[in-house]
C-alpha cells in the first residue's frame, strides 16, 4: 500500500484534469495513488478518468458524487483514503516533477505519528512564489502557529496525516450553497507540529469561474458556510487574529442571512458585544469591495 494519496475533486474540468495527470506521470516516484472526487460532472470527466485508469503507472481511483460543492468533495476525499498522507492538488493545478519524491522523504526524515502533515510552498508558472517566505529558524509549527504565530501566507500546500483529517468535523451542507472554506476543517486541527518543507511543489492557476476570483461574491452566495466557517474559528482559534476574524465573519454572515440568533451559538456573549461594530463596519465593507469587483467584472 502506498504511503500517500493525491487527491482532486473536479467538477466539470474534463480539458484541464489531463495536465494534472501529464505531471503525475511525471513525478519521479510513482509510489501513490490519484483519487479523482467527481462533484457530478456532466462533462466527459468518468470517461477521461476511467480510460486512464487501465494505463496509469500508478493507481488511479475514480468516486463519483452528487454535486454539492467542494468543501463535500475534500470530505469524501478524507473520509475514503486509506493511506496514511493525503494532499489536494486542485484540478486547475499541477506539480513540478519530484513533489511526490520529496514529501516521501520529507515524511520518511522527520514524520511520526503524532506529527500532523507537511507544509510546503506553490508557486505561479513563471517561478513566482504564491506563499510567503517560511522562518529560517524553525522547522516545526502547529498549524495555527504557521498562520498566525510566524504570520505565513498565500496559498500553501497542505500535506497531512490522514487520521487527523478524519478526526475533524465535515464541513456543512446547505440547500442552496456550494461552498465552506477549507478553514472550516483545518482550524480544528490539534495543537500538534507540520513540518515545514520550504520548497515549492505545486503550480497554481487560478480560472477566471473558479471561488478564487470571485472571493467577494462566494460569501454573499453562500452565507451559511461561511458563517459556519468563522464560528469554528471562535471556537478553535488559539491565537487572537483567528478570534477577531470569527467574530467579525460571524456577525457579519448573521447580518447577511438576517439571523437574530446570533448570540445563542457562540462561546462568549461578551464578545459577541465587543466586536459587534466591527461586525457591521466589516459587513458594509465587504458589501462595498463586492459591489467594485463586480463592477470591475462587467467592465
Amino acid at each position: 500500500m502506498p504511503l500517500l494519496t493525491v487527491y482532486t475533486p473536479t467538477y466539470n474540468r474534463e480539458k484541464l484534469l489531463p495536465r494534472v495527470y501529464e505531471s503525475l506521470l511525471k513525478q519521479t516516484t510513482h509510489d501513490f495513488v490519484w483519487q479523482v472526487i467527481d462533484d457530478g460532472s456532466t462533462d466527459g470527466t468518468k470517461e477521461l478518468v476511467q480510460g486512464w485508469m487501465n494505463q496509469s503507472p500508478f493507481e488511479v481511483r475514480y468516486c463519483y458524487k452528487n454535486n454539492g460543492g467542494i468543501h463535500t468533495a475534500r470530505d469524501t476525499a478524507y473520509r475514503i483514503c486509506d493511506t496514511e498522507l493525503i494532499f489536494g492538488v486542485d484540478s486547475d493545478d499541477w506539480l513540478v516533477d519530484d513533489a511526490v519524491e520529496k514529501i516521501l522523504h520529507c515524511w520518511g526524515e522527520y514524520g511520526n505519528d503524532d506529527c500532523v502533515g507537511i507544509f510546503a510552498k506553490s508557486m505561479y508558472e513563471d517561478g513566482t512564489l504564491i506563499s510567503s517566505e517560511f522562518p529560517a529558524d524553525i522547522h516545526t509549527a502547529t498549524y495555527q502557529e504557521f498562520k498566525y504565530k510566524y504570520k505565513i501566507g498565500g496559498d500553501l500546500v497542505n500535506v497531512f496525516n490522514n487520521k487527523y483529517m478524519k478526526a475533524t468535523e465535515d464541513a456543512p451542507v446547505y440547500l442552496g450553497e456550494k461552498l465552506v472554506g477549507e478553514d472550516y476543517k483545518t482550524i480544528q486541527l490539534p495543537d500538534k507540529p507540520l513540518i515545514m518543507l520550504a520548497e515549492p511543489l505545486m503550480i497554481k492557476e487560478y480560472q477566471t469561474d473558479g471561488y478564487t476570483a470571485d472571493v467577494y461574491n462566494c460569501m454573499f452566495n453562500n452565507p451559511r458556510g461561511f458563517r459556519e466557517d468563522y464560528r469554528q474559528h471562535i471556537i478553535h482559534g488559539r491565537f487572537l487574529q483567528p478570534l477577531i476574524r470569527g467574530y467579525v465573519g460571524y456577525i457579519s454572515c448573521c447580518i447577511l442571512i438576517k439571523d437574530g440568533t446570533m448570540f445563542k451559538n457562540v462561546p462568549s456573549r461578551l464578545m459577541m458585544i465587543l466586536m459587534a461594530p466591527v461586525g457591521v463596519a466589516g459587513y458594509i465593507a465587504l458589501q462595498q469591495r463586492r459591489k467594485k469587483a463586480n463592477k470591475s467584472r462587467i467592465s
